[in-house]
């Protein structure tokens, strides 16, 4: 990381700097020096809780993909907790189980988030690589977490011992960013963002507002008050001072208004943006990500000193802010980074949205890096209804119904796969979301085995009729239109039904996992087994094994295949053969080829696939 102390001299190689304890006298020394800059004082803020009041909280719907999303995640395991981990999740999967109790009152969700915020304080421990950065991401989800799950008696006095301590304790990890209060003061970067944010949420959570004062001060410094704070120590490169307003003497961590070579940098968070190159624009793809994590870290340092009664927080250096989401919807606009692409940058468009007014893309936010759920928490109706950015919705393929190809057979039911793609699409895309309708019921939403997968495995249940639907999300927070196929119905055709003809020498075998314990097989060449349907799919299902011959496989009378049946071990069910045809009424033909040495080619049943 590239950071200087005050008074220190920087030489090519290896620095040389006073012992840490000297620097961080200094660097005490200056931020008590900072507030004696007559900052106003805050009123007792008018909430029950640290992030909003218990009436608005009550006001967060209980309907929705937004609340939906927050509860599938307050309903799962919380996983294991790691506070030396920078990419760890388990802050915000506790965080969302104290949110969904405090608008229930389900006990469930409140003994799991508290249990939670207790397991976690065990976890930290000195000297683990980017130990702030790890602190800084989690640390204010779990006293947020510990705040709406109620957290009382011995655990809370535990807690807010260990919280009193963990500000200002060396946890090491970095050799200038040690401590949480140390990392706000000091860095002018996301580390200091996030850090800020969890210090200041851990102050208010103690009700020190001594402390909260002196960060209050740190945050508008960081935002572009000189006058309130000054005390970065950020080493500037030649990328950072290509990008900064002003020099390195009188620098900040955020632009003020400022036209640099004709591009308009304002609102630039300097050591961030720089991260993607010297002056360009747009900037480079990092520089956008590292604003977008800058912005989460200190949009949340913003809102908690605004909900702490420091009312004109938003408001702090002509709207801040603003000013630095600008940069990034000005990125999009000249075909750069923007809004939507990663975790972090789909928390903030909510939040902003509501101080601000603003119409910045948003799409659902689930988990982020310090906070999560923000479509739930400040979106209207919860974020059930998202704000597109003008352009072309994505439009994605009309999907199909095939039988799968895997492998394996379920004991009942038909496997089929659901397949589909994008036709077209302005901004890249972000997800898809597929809703399944059985029968005449309503639709409801399936977890896909990741955001962009093309494809949905799934059973047709005997005797049911299945819709399926599919739409794309873009990065820009445009929704396209559903897509349908269906109802499509599964069936089972048996080895034993009338409707299938056989032809030549045939027998029956029994075998527990044969389907309905029997299937006919053939040793002779040139014996068939045929089957009419009506359908828009079909396949076979047969054992395999070292004995197992070939069969070559004919559709309306011509051939398609040839199935070789042979494995390493005997495998009672599977799916040898599929395919896909035009809805219609078809002929399938299997004929046994008497294969030399391996002449034994079975048929358990039939799949098809037909319109419920």
């Amino acid at each position: 990381m590239r950071e200087v102390h005050i008074g220190v001299q920087w030489a090519p190689g290896r620095p040389t700097f006073a012992p840490r304890a000297v620097a961080a006298a200094l660097i005490g020394a200056l931020i008590l020096a900072v507030t004696a800059w007559s900052a106003p004082t805050p009123t007792d803020a008018a909430t029950n809780y640290l992030l909003m009041p218990r009436s608005e909280l009550l006001a967060r719907p209980t309907s929705g993909n937004a609340w939906s999303n927050l509860k599938a995640v307050a309903g799962a395991s919380l996983g294991t907790p790691n506070l030396c981990d920078q990419n760890e999740d388990h802050h915000l999967r506790t965080l969302a189980a104290a949110l969904v109790f405090a608008r229930t009152g389900s006990s469930s969700y409140g003994t799991k988030a508290r249990a939670g915020v207790m397991a976690a304080i065990k976890t930290q421990t000195v000297g683990c690589s980017n130990a702030v950065l790890a602190l800084g991401r989690q640390l204010m989800a779990y006293v947020l977490a510990a705040d709406f799950a109620d957290l009382s008696g011995a655990n809370d006095s535990t807690f807010r011992s260990w919280l009193s301590a963990i500000r200002t304790r060396n946890v090491g990890g970095h050799a200038t960013w040690y401590t949480l209060s140390r990392t706000h003061a000091v860095s002018a970067n996301n580390w200091g963002a996030y850090a800020g944010a969890s210090r200041i949420a851990a102050s208010r959570y103690l009700g020190d507002k001594t402390d909260l004062a002196r960060a209050a001060l740190v945050t508008r410094g960081f935002l572009g008050d000189r006058a309130a704070y000054k005390g970065f120590t950020m080493q500037l490169g030649s990328a950072d001072l290509s990008w900064s307003c002003v020099s390195a003497a009188t620098f900040t961590p955020e632009n003020k208004a400022c036209t640099k070579s004709g591009i308009n940098v304002d609102g630039a968070f300097v050591t961030d943006i720089s991260r993607g190159g010297s002056l360009r624009w747009p900037p480079g793809d990092d520089g956008v990500s590292y604003q977008l994590e800058t912005i989460q870290g200190m949009g949340l340092q913003v809102e908690l000193l605004y909900r702490a009664g420091y009312t004109a927080a938003w408001d702090w250096s002509t709207k801040a802010m603003k000013r630095a989401a600008s940069v990034v919807t000005r990125s999009k606009a000249s075909g750069g980074k923007g809004w939507n692409e990663t975790n972090a940058a789909r928390q903030m468009p909510w939040l902003l949205n509501k101080r601000y007014g603003t119409k910045i893309p948003t799409v659902e936010s689930n988990m982020g890096r310090a906070i999560g759920f923000t479509d739930w928490l400040w979106g209207a109706g919860g974020g059930s209804t998202p704000t597109p950015a003008p352009g072309s919705l994505p439009v994605v393929t009309t999907p199909s119904v095939r039988l799968s190809t895997t492998s394996g057979v379920p004991t009942s039911g038909v496997p089929a796969v659901v397949l589909w793609g994008l036709a077209s699409s302005s901004d890249p895309l972000w997800k898809y979301q597929l809703q399944v309708k059985v029968d005449d019921g309503g639709f409801s939403s399936r977890t896909l085995s990741s955001a962009k997968a093309r494809l949905y495995r799934t059973t047709l249940s005997s005797g049911h009729a299945y819709t399926f639907r599919v739409r794309a999300v873009d990065t820009a927070g445009r929704y396209g239109a559903w897509k349908s196929v269906g109802p499509k119905k599964g069936i089972t055709v048996s080895d034993a039904s009338s409707t299938v003809q056989w032809a030549g020498s045939w027998s029956i075998a029994s075998h527990t996992s044969y389907l309905g314990g029997k299937a006919h097989w053939t040793k002779a060449n040139g014996a068939t087994s045929r089957l009419t349907f009506s359908g828009s799919g079909v396949a076979w299902v047969g054992p395999v094994g070292p004995t197992r011959g070939k069969a070559n496989v004919y559709i309306d009378g011509k051939y398609v295949k040839t199935v070789d049946l042979k494995a390493s071990t005997f495998k009672a069910r599977r799916i040898v053969f599929a395919t896909a045809v035009p809805q219609g009424t078809h002929t399938i033909v299997v004929r046994g080829l008497g294969t030399s040495g391996r002449p034994t080619v079975s048929i358990d049943a039939y799949y098809v696939v037909r319109p419920g």
